[in-house]
Formats: structure tokens, C-alpha cells, sequence
């Protein structure tokens, strides 16, 4: 059938009306005549680019991106990330070409590239199954070993704040992410899990790198609360699988662990910032005793006062309120980090922003509807997104291989295994007593192993502070806490990930009903309000 012969069909059935009606109809029309008229070869014409427009629609659709490669969906969504990166990176140099001297220039150009490789060794680690920090911590390494990446004067201490700005977002996730409701219904247990645990794992590290590493006390503590925390970032996502799938539903093992590993990365950084900031004293003996619960008691009041006054302002009827929420709650956050650092109480900081945003959160779900809060943790969310190639390729940046001591590195790799198989050895008596059988006891004992997002926010703090000092004991000490946390996160971040999707659907039930309860059917003390 030609294309004539198609519209003529088309006729009869009456989709092509429109060039039906140019058709001049003549009882005599022979397709071999001469004696056409003009109207008869712009009726012809027509005839022919409806067809070629019917063609070139079937043509794009065989050849469609979605039939293509249907199962490529995250492959697009990483190339559009890219593709926009690569674009707003074009964007900016030629922006700060114009206007930036060459030092500034080169440094911004470094911070760019870094940040996109970041994003797509990221991606590939994700691809693969493997916690996406892991290919942005190796971004950085590599950066920094092929001679891309040189921070000294101005852009280290803005490199620093930068990773000071990432974990903010951290620990106002942290605040928000916080349930009172639940933290009640859990009682003690959630306490349990989260602080016995988190203490015994950096007393023994404490010890260990003390006889081993020569480490003065307080700096031993100080690595034992950087190690001593489990990372959500690769917990809740793993979790999260499970307990759509049904695993360990019964129990509300998945809740439990969530909700203590928020607290739990609270309580180990509250300490290290208290530590920190003996350290770092200048005062007297007596001074330094002092400080330590003086900054607890300044990070409390000052985040109370500062999650009260987010609850109310601005008000919950305001037309851009999860806007204005989100920028009071991250920019009242960044300056109680920030001023606490200037005033010389840092460890009041990171508790003041934790119980900041909690407070603050609290009031919103009291106060508010949740369309209106809910989103806010949302957008720190997103943010976190940006900010977290940043946190892990910058720490990479910080790892010179060539300058590692073997003998020093194989002694903190024995010191993380001890301290971790004593973490799982406490998890696993901690929650004894609340009717969980022995493979959900394991489970949470492996759970319990990840190190990763709190690691490489605490990693660098303290080596920016000797820095500052010009000190050389305690910029060697800082190095090796920086490298031992780094290793940590190497080691356990992949090998925890696998472990839980692993061993989930082997150690937990499940759960095809709303039924909760113990092996014996009867509700667990402890957890029967979690389901």
C-alpha cells in the first residue's frame, strides 16, 4: 500500500480528516495525468509528509532509551547527575575566569573535579553493592597520589570547614531523625545498645593503642570514641531492605537497631568532642576537669533554647515554612558547631546541634502536621547528598600511602579487629533479657560492626585543631587517629553492608502478619511496642 492509497483509508476510518478535506475528489483522476493543478500537488505533498511523520514516530519509538535498556534506570540517573555536574563545573570556571586570581582559580577547579570523580567512583562502588563512600574515599586517595589535589594556606582551612559543615548535617540528621515516642516505647534497651556497647569498644581501644601505639591516655580515649561508633549510613539503608521484605517484623529487631544506632552515634560524639576538648585546653588541671561537664551543660541549655525558639518561629501557618524551617534549623546548627569551636568549647557544639534539632522536632510533631516537618528532614537529606562526596574525598585527600608506617598500620589494623570483636561480643549480652532468641541476637551483633559516616566526621577534627597549634607531638597523634579511622572504615563498611544483607534472611524471621511476639507467642517485654 502507497502512501496514497494509506490516506484514502485513513479516510474511511477517520483519522486524517484534516488532510481528507484537501483531497480534491475528481471522478476522473488518473495518478499517470499531466493535467494536475495546483491544489491537486499540495494535496499530494501533504499526503507524503504525513506519512513521513507516521514513519519517523514509529521509527522513535522502536528506538526508545526505555526498550531499549529498561533495566538502566540508575545508569541514566547517575549519567543526568554527571552531565549536570560536568556543566555547572564548565559553568564555574569560566565564571572565575574571569573574576578569580589563578591560586584561588586552580584550588576551586581541584575542589570541582574532586567532587564529581567522588560522585562517580561513588556510583560504581554502589553499582557494585558496596557502601558508595567507599569509591569517594578512594577518589581522594587517588587525587592526592597523582599530584590533582594540593591543599595548603587558604583552602586547607576552607577544606576544613567544609567537613565541618558535612557533619553538621550529620548530627542535625541525627537530632531529627530522633523519636521520643519510641525512645520510650523501647525503654532501657535502646540505652543498652547503645552506650555499653560504645563504651566497652573504646576503653579497649583506649588500652590497646596506649601499650601498643604509645599513646598518651586521653588521645587513646580520643581514638576510642571516633572507632567506637556504628555508621547509619550503611546500617539503616541495609535495615531498611530487610524490613520491607519482612525480615525480623515479628520483633521489631530493625526498629531497635535503627533507634539505637542514632543514639548511639550521639552518645560517641558527645565524648569525643569532650576529650577533644581536653586536649586542646590550655587551663589548669582543675580547668580541664571542669570543662568536660561545663560543655555538656552549655550544649544542652544552648540546644534547648535554640530548638524552642525553631518550634515557633517561624510560624506553622507561614506559606514557605519548610524552607524557612530548614534554613533556621542547619544555620542555627552550623553556628553552635562553629561558635563553640571560636569560644574554646568545642565539645559543647555537637551536642548543642544534636539536641537542637531534637527539640526542635519534638515540637514539630506535637504543634504541627506533618507536612510540615517531615519534609525538613527530607531536604537535610538532600543536602547531605552534596555534601557527602566532599566529607569522604577531602579525608582520602589526607592519606599519604607513601608515608605510612607498616609496623604502626598492621598495629591499628589488630587494634580495630579487638575493639570490634568485643563490640559484637557486648552487643550481644546487651540485649539479653528481651526475648530475642539467639540467631536475632546474632544479627544485631552483626549489625553492629559498620564504621563509616561518624568515622570520617571525626577522623580530621583533631588533626585541624594541632594544625592550628603548630604542635608536632600532637599533629604525628592526629595523623595516625585520621589513618586508623580510615582503615576502619575500609575494613568494616563493605564487610558489615554484605554481612546484614547476608545474614538477614538467614538469622531473622519472616513475617507474613501483623503478629508480634517471643518464640513461646507471648509479647516481648521490651519490644512488643516497636511492630
Amino acid at each position: 500500500m502507497n502512501c496514497v492509497e494509506a490516506a484514502s483509508d485513513s479516510k474511511t476510518t477517520g483519522q486524517d480528516l484534516e488532510v481528507d478535506k484537501q483531497i480534491p475528489v475528481d471522478a476522473s483522476d488518473d495518478p499517470a495525468s499531466d493535467g494536475k493543478t495546483d491544489q491537486d500537488q499540495n494535496a499530494t505533498k501533504d499526503i507524503k509528509g504525513h506519512c513521513c511523520i507516521e514513519n519517523l514516530s514509529k521509527v522513535t519509538a522502536q528506538v526508545s532509551p526505555n526498550l531499549i535498556c529498561p533495566a538502566m534506570t540508575k545508569l541514566h540517573f547517575m549519567a543526568t547527575r554527571l552531565e549536570i555536574y560536568a556543566m555547572l563545573g564548565a559553568l564555574f570556571y569560566v565564571v572565575i575566569s574571569f573574576s578569580w586570581a589563578e591560586p584561588i582559580r586552580d584550588s576551586a577547579l581541584q575542589l570541582v573535579g574532586l567532587f564529581i570523580t567522588a560522585e562517580l567512583f561513588g556510583a560504581i562502588t554502589g553499582f557494585a553493592r558496596l557502601p558508595p563512600l567507599l569509591g569517594m574515599l578512594l577518589a581522594g586517595v587517588m587525587f592526592r597520589h597523582v599530584g590533582f589535589f594540593h591543599a595548603e594556606g587558604l583552602f586547607l582551612k576552607f577544606t576544613a570547614t567544609v567537613r565541618t559543615t558535612a557533619m553538621t548535617m550529620i548530627l542535625i540528621r541525627a537530632g531529627l531523625g530522633l523519636d521520643a515516642s519510641a525512645l520510650l516505647r523501647l525503654s532501657m534497651v535502646v540505652v543498652r545498645l547503645s552506650v555499653i556497647p560504645c563504651t566497652v569498644e573504646a576503653t579497649t581501644v583506649a588500652i590497646m593503642s596506649h601499650f601498643l601505639l604509645n599513646f598518651p591516655w586521653h588521645w587513646g580515649f580520643l581514638l576510642g570514641f571516633v572507632l567506637a561508633s556504628v555508621s547509619p549510613a550503611v546500617v539503616v539503608p541495609s535495615l531498611i531492605v530487610l524490613q520491607s521484605n519482612g525480615y525480623g517484623e515479628d520483633k521489631g529487631v530493625g526498629t531497635l537497631v535503627i533507634a539505637s544506632s542514632s543514639l548511639d552515634n550521639i552518645f560517641s560524639i558527645t565524648l569525643f568532642g569532650v576529650v577533644l576538648s581536653t586536649i586542646f585546653s590550655e587551663g589548669s588541671f582543675t580547668e580541664v576537669i571542669i570543662q568536660g561537664p561545663l560543655e555538656v551543660l552549655i550544649g544542652i541549655t544552648w540546644g534547648f533554647l535554640m530548638g524552642i525558639i525553631s518550634i515557633y518561629i517561624p510560624h506553622q501557618e507561614e506559606k514557605s515554612v519548610i524552607q524557612l524551617r530548614t534554613i533556621m534549623i542547619g544555620a542555627s546548627g552550623l553556628l553552635t558547631v562553629l561558635g563553640s569551636q571560636l569560644i574554646g568549647y568545642s565539645g559543647a557544639g555537637p551536642l548543642g546541634c544534636i539536641v537542637g534539632s531534637f527539640v526542635a522536632a519534638c515540637g514539630w510533631r506535637a504543634f504541627s502536621p506533618a507536612t510540615t516537618y517531615v519534609p525538613v528532614l527530607k531536604n537535610m537529606n538532600d543536602y547531605w547528598l552534596i555534601f557527602q562526596p566532599f566529607l569522604f574525598a577531602l579525608i582520602g585527600t589526607e592519606i599519604n600511602l607513601r608515608a605510612l608506617d607498616v609496623d604502626n598500620t598492621l598495629l591499628g589494623l589488630g587494634i580495630i579487629f579487638v575493639g570490634v570483636l568485643v563490640r559484637i561480643c557486648v552487643c550481644c549480652l546487651s540485649v539479653q533479657g528481651c526475648g530475642l532468641n539467639l540467631r536475632e541476637t546474632l544479627f544485631i551483633g552483626v549489625s553492629w560492626l559498620p564504621k563509616a559516616t561518624v568515622q570520617a566526621v571525626l577522623g580530621p577534627v583533631a588533626l585541624d585543631m594541632a594544625r592550628s597549634t603548630k604542635d608536632v607531638a600532637p599533629t604525628e597523634y592526629a595523623g595516625q587517629v585520621l589513618t586508623i579511622a580510615v582503615l576502619s572504615i575500609v575494613l568494616t563498611a563493605p564487610i558489615g553492608a554484605i554481612g546484614i544483607q547476608q545474614t538477614g534472611p538467614i538469622l531473622l524471621n519472616r513475617s507474613k502478619t501483623e503478629d508480634c511476639g517471643n518464640e513461646d507467642g507471648q509479647p516481648i517485654a521490651e519490644l512488643q511496642t516497636i511492630t
